[in-house]
């Protein structure tokens, strides 16, 4: 089983707050206004809709990996491909059972 496309708060800020996240969110926003999208909706921010959602973490995915683990199921955590548009924000979790 594939649990995937997984957001993760903690690697979200990780990556927002090294070179390359700085770097990568600057040219997505100047990519936005040359197509006036700057009012749009931005996904690299936090909005208050998404407070009463909720919002996975390290520590909550682990969570969700050791009970699964308890299962008898091997689990993994797969780091997604940083080409697509949130692999730097988001994993995997596979979820293999002999």
């Amino acid at each position: 089983m594939l649990i995937g496309d997984i957001p993760n708060t903690d690697q979200k800020n990780r990556f927002m707050e090294s070179e390359f996240g700085k770097q990568f969110y600057k040219e997505w926003l100047e990519s936005q206004t040359a197509h006036n999208d700057s009012a749009s909706f931005n996904p690299w921010l936090d909005h208050e809709e998404d407070t009463a959602r909720f919002s996975p973490d390290d520590r909550s995915i682990m969570k969700l990996m050791a009970e699964l683990r308890t299962t008898g199921a091997n689990v993994y955590l797969l780091p997604q491909p940083p080409n697509l548009p949130f692999g730097h924000t988001r994993a995997d979790i596979l979820v293999s059972v002999l």
